[in-house]
């Protein structure tokens, strides 16, 4: 549960910088360089936050596992903690269209779990970043 304090990415100019993305075009790595700064703005705001740890356990439901900076951790940093502490976060395999069907009723909507394709593109970009962080 989030705390009634506000974290300091509430309302900072560059709200964009929590929830980075590869442009598209261009060479992949190049484009990673230019993210560097603003993702490490993010993680060091992370870092002095007073609800970090509220924010990641946020981080941690299935519906915002696969994108964003929560808790200072990026999405792919996320999902290989919820692998390895065995969280029920994956819609099933063969449905890429993440379309569920409620046990209990006959409604089909979109699933709030990651799907196969979610959890590749975030664990690469965490990867891909990673040795950009440590310089």
């Amino acid at each position: 549960m989030i705390s009634q304090l506000k974290g300091l990415c509430s309302g900072d100019a560059n709200p964009d910088a929590w929830f980075p993305t590869v442009p598209n075009g261009g060479k992949y790595e190049t484009n990673l360089r230019r993210m560097v700064p603003e993702i490490k703005y993010a993680i060091n705001m992370c870092g002095r936050c007073p609800i970090r740890e509220d924010c990641l356990e946020e981080g941690m439901k299935p519906e915002n596992l696969a994108y964003g900076i929560w808790g200072g951790l990026l999405a792919g940093q996320r999902i290989a903690i919820a692998k390895r502490e065995g969280h029920d976060y994956r819609v099933d395999p063969y449905n890429k269209g993440r379309q569920v069907l409620s046990r209990y009723t006959d409604n089909v909507g979109p699933s709030r779990k990651v799907t196969s394709d979610e959890e590749e593109a975030a664990t690469m970009f965490a990867n891909r970043i990673r040795p950009y962080l440590e310089v």
